[in-house]
């Protein structure tokens, strides 16, 4: 499958090439606020949209500030795309002073930005890629061992895993563009 394959969206008219976009390393990104109009333009034509099998926003798509993408490493898309875990179906965006981040049905964290307390570049080396952790609190979300970024959130939040809340104080995710992502957060 084309990684611009977007379905019924050419048919609607929009253009599937300002979707997903492919990075100087072979990784393919998602412009998930653009997918989420494109929904919200389809159900108001009328049409019947399937609702997705991960943690939905608690707010309107709209009203959300996007401020990064998952990164993905290319050989991981046919893997996580079919799983539900693609970048389709993931998020990171800002609403209402509250950071969300989602992978699609594995992952999804709603975090306040006062609890942010830090925000890096992980110095870590990562091998694993999806949705990893527990340990103390610390989770990884990830579509690449690439551009991640290490939040320290005190005090801990809640997250779901699975459908199974669990503790957040430690996240760490691939993004797209670190330096536009702690832009974003107010911190470097």
């Amino acid at each position: 499958m084309h990684p611009n394959d977007a379905g019924s969206c050419a048919d609607l008219g929009f253009p599937t090439d300002s979707i997903i976009s492919e990075t100087t390393e072979g990784e393919f990104v998602a412009d998930t606020a653009h997918l989420r109009a494109i929904v919200i333009d389809y159900q108001q034509r009328g049409f019947p949209v399937a609702h997705e099998p991960h943690h939905e926003p608690h707010h309107e798509p709209h009203y959300a500030q996007h401020v990064a993408e998952l990164r993905y490493r290319r050989w991981f898309l046919p893997l996580a795309t079919p799983l539900g875990l693609g970048p389709k179906r993931s998020d990171v965006s800002i609403h209402d002073d509250t950071l969300h981040v989602a992978m699609g049905w594995a992952f999804s964290a709603d975090i306040p930005l006062a609890s942010v307390k830090d925000a890096r570049l992980s110095p870590d080396r990562v091998f694993a890629l999806g949705v990893h952790g527990g340990l103390r609190g610390r989770w990884l979300v990830n579509g690449s061992s690439q551009g991640i970024v290490e939040l320290t959130i005190d005090p801990p939040v809640r997250a779901t895993v699975m459908g199974v809340p669990t503790t957040l104080r430690v996240l760490m995710v691939s993004v797209t563009d670190p330096s536009e992502f702690l832009g974003a957060l107010g911190q470097r």
